[in-house]
Formats: structure tokens, sequence, C-alpha cells
């Protein structure tokens, strides 16, 4: 099984003032970067159509706050994985990461919109967590939102930001931990779409990989520093 958690405006300079003993971890044992470039516009819907396509937002078109122009015949990586056969389960606190690929894609669909409370994220994983020990999954994509809520609301250097960020990571630890106790071998990859819009500093962002794959990647536990959030193409 492969896992794709994205953390909503996640960013390295936060995710250094917050405690993360679960991301730290797995940057530890798997591999990490914490200079991954973003797409231009730096906004949330335009990160995640270019992390699932693997075009620029100028190409998908998901280049505002809302999907005016969004192209949805340039088919997603969960659209390609699904045409395999193979199992998706999607599971979300932002609505319009229905978005990120055709309905008919995912086998298990689930949004909880209350980026607003960190229950709301906590909820996303157990919910997850729960439908896991019943389903057989390929692929599962997780987003965790009340980050990127508070970094937009209450500033991206705010405490309240820094707090979100540790809630994140409690319930990444949580849902790893659980993934593998139920699935054998689970690969895990930990990504941000954003890293705040308007924010002052850094626009890098954090990637971490952690599984078998991680040990393919770099044994140094460095992924390139020239990464970018724009991966391959997935029709190439």
């Amino acid at each position: 099984m492969v896992v794709l958690i994205c953390v909503d405006g996640a960013r390295p300079d936060g995710l250094v003032r917050a405690a993360t003993p679960h991301l730290d971890r797995i940057a530890r044992d798997g591999s990490t970067s914490q200079t991954v470039k973003p797409v231009h516009p730096n906004l949330p819907l335009a990160g995640q159509q270019s992390l699932f396509r693997g075009v620029t937002p100028d190409i998908h078109g998901a280049t505002g706050v809302v999907l005016n122009g969004f192209k949805r015949t340039i088919p997603s990586l969960i659209d390609i994985i699904a045409q395999a056969d193979q199992k998706v389960g999607m599971f979300y606190t932002i609505p319009s990461l229905r978005e990120v690929c055709l309905p008919e894609s995912a086998d298990v669909n689930y949004c909880n919109a209350r980026t607003h409370v960190s229950d709301g994220d906590n909820h996303i994983v157990e919910m997850a967590i729960r439908t896991a020990a019943a389903e057989d999954f390929d692929f599962m994509f997780i987003n965790l939102g009340h980050a990127g809520y508070m970094g937009a609301h209450y500033g991206w250097h705010s405490d309240e930001y820094i707090q979100a960020m540790t809630f994140t990571d409690n319930c990444i630890g949580k849902f790893t931990d659980a993934l593998i106790a139920l699935h054998q071998p689970v690969d895990f990859v930990i990504a941000s779409n954003h890293s705040g819009a308007n924010a002052t500093g850094s626009d890098d962002l954090p990637l971490y990989l952690w599984g078998t794959v991680a040990s393919k990647v770099a044994s140094s536990n460095q992924i390139s520093p020239s990464s970018m959030l724009l991966p391959p193409s997935p029709t190439s």
C-alpha cells in the first residue's frame, strides 16, 4: 500500500518551532527534504492539482481560490491508479479536493470539512483507520487541513499555527502507527501543497518518504535539494 498524506500549508520554519516527534522519527528513519519548491501561484488549489496531475497551474487552470477555468481533461494520479484496477481511498478536510480525480476513481471518498477545529483532522485519521481495517486499499490519500486554516486566519508564524502543526504531527503519528499495524508493507509520502499565501520568509515546502521507497531514494536520509512539488506527469 502507498499512502499520500498532504498537510495543508505545512512550512519547514513552522515544523522547526513545533513539537513534531512523529515527523522527526519519519525523517530519521526515511528520507526528507525541507526545500521542496512550490508551484506558482503558491495557493492550496494550484498546489494540490499540480501534485496530482503533474502539470503546472497555467496548464491545469486552477490558479485562484476557486476552480474557475480548471481543466478536468488532464488525468490525475488517482485516475491512473483506478484505471489499473487498484483500490483507492480518499479522506480529506477541504471539500474542493474532491476535484483531484474523477468521481468514479475513488472507491471510498470521504470529506469532513471542519478545518477550523483540530478535531477535524483527528476525525479524518480515525475514519481512515477504521475504513482501512475493513478495506484492502492499494492507495490512500489523506488530507489534514487544520494547520492551513490556522495559518491563513492567525498568521503563518503565529503561535496558533505552531500549535496546529504539533496537533497535526500527533494525527500523523496515530495514523501511521495504525496503518503499519494493519498493513505490511506500507510506503508513506508526506507533503505540503503550499506554504501560505502572502506568507513572509521562505516559500519552501517539506517532503518525507518513509518505507521501502525511502531506501531507494537516498541512503543519506536526504532527498535532492532541487526537488519540486510538481511530480513527473502521471501520464508519462
